[in-house]
């Protein structure tokens, strides 16, 4: 049996890195809590949802995984971001921009599926480098 670790490592590397998002279902628990820095939805259908708008805003999309820490049944991975601003994201057109970004995901695992995922990404650094907002507040808005 694959450690909690070992199965957000997969999670991760098969959804972000190898862009299949069957694994969303195989790992993800149906009602599963996902908090965004946008809001905080429930749902593996849900997830999917969101990682199919972050694709499709940067279907170039490159991460690299800093580190992964595990204790109990939370996973914590620390990453960095690259990706090209091709599609809409917070209702703006395509700015065609490189965007550079890093962030921080929490995941609480049980019997082997996420229930609970918190991505804390620096929407500061998105919204700043395709400079189509004052304020986060103004791009939540939108």
């Amino acid at each position: 049996m694959k450690s909690n670790k070992e199965i957000v490592i997969d999670y991760s590397k098969a959804v972000w890195g190898d862009r299949n998002l069957s694994v969303i279902d195989q790992l993800v628990a149906q009602d599963a809590k996902i908090h965004s820095p946008f809001n905080t939805v429930q749902g593996s259908e849900t997830m999917r949802g969101i990682v199919e708008k972050w694709l499709a805003a940067f279907p170039d999309l490159a991460i690299t995984w800093e580190e992964f820490i595990a204790e109990g049944s939370r996973v914590v991975s620390r990453w960095s971001a690259i990706g090209t601003h091709l599609g809409g994201f917070f209702d703006t057109k395509p700015t065609y921009r490189e965007v550079r970004y890093s962030g921080v995901t929490i995941y609480h695992l049980e019997k082997g599926k996420i229930v609970d995922y918190r991505a804390l990404v620096d929407m500061h650094a998105i919204l700043s480098q395709l400079e189509e907002y004052d304020s986060i507040e103004s791009a939540l808005e939108s």
